[in-house]
């Protein structure tokens, strides 16, 4: 999928993408890796920052925690305009477990 439909399709529901606080959930280009080359999510939270928004990432997959092209690490407990599930987690937000798994970027 075009990193930029993608974004359309999201204003599209939920209105402008600018001066927000997002999470993208999932940062590395697959499962079981901390690999970021390709990964469309990465280009997914730039273009995000690119719009004016503030940009998070949260990835079980990517054990050093540090900023990525300006994009800071985010803790699950904080509160998010738009939270963003671009691969399978195992993880628990604000006491919810959660385990989804966005294929392809479906909205």
């Amino acid at each position: 999928e075009n990193v930029d439909r993608i974004i359309e399709i999201i204003e599209e529901k939920y209105g402008k993408l600018k001066n927000k606080k997002i999470l993208i959930v999932g940062l590395s280009f697959k499962e079981g890796t901390d690999d970021l080359r390709d990964s469309k999510a990465l280009e997914l939270a730039i273009k995000l920052k690119e719009k004016e928004n503030e940009v998070y990432w949260y990835d079980d997959d990517i054990k050093e925690k540090r900023e990525i092209y300006g994009i800071k690490p985010g803790k699950l407990e904080d509160k998010y305009d738009l939270i963003l599930v671009t691969k399978r987690q195992n993880i628990e937000i604000n006491g919810i477990g959660l385990r989804a798994y966005l294929n392809n970027f479906i909205l």
